[in-house]
């Protein structure tokens, strides 16, 4: 019954990223020529909205989803992104961490370790709230 629970709140959890990503408006910037070492695990994208960064980061096959590799090359992607941000002039709301996904990450990538299979449906989200320096 535990497992169940669980399960549904990890599904919602998805499910809700995925239709969050779906609602966008917006065109979606792929991110190509970040460091192209271990690409063939993630698939990584941002999306800007008028004062919002969208990131999404997904693993790009069940051999990635069998590691937490995966997870450490979507917050190298995310953080390398959002100094290059701040470098062109974004302020960010909160500070940005090498860790950008957070926790959450880490606990995703173990939950999908038990069935790598189920790597299409897992994606990793996060939102940061910029304003731009007028220098």
């Amino acid at each position: 019954m535990f497992l169940n629970g669980v399960n549904m709140k990890y599904r919602i959890f998805i499910l809700s990223v995925f239709l969050a990503g779906c609602a966008s408006t917006e065109s979606q910037v792929k991110i190509d020529n970040i460091e192209p070492t271990n690409t063939n695990l993630v698939e990584f994208a941002a999306e800007h909205k008028s004062n919002l960064i969208n990131l999404a980061c997904s693993p790009k096959n069940e051999e990635a989803g069998k590691s937490v590799l995966w997870v450490t090359k979507c917050n190298e992607l995310a953080f390398n992104y959002l100094k290059s941000q701040l470098n062109s002039g974004v302020a960010f709301q909160r500070p940005i961490s090498k860790n950008p996904f957070g926790m959450a990450a880490d606990f995703t990538a173990k939950i999908l370790m038990s069935n790598p299979s189920n790597f299409k449906a897992v994606s990793l989200g996060q939102t940061f709230k910029f304003s731009i320096n007028k220098i």
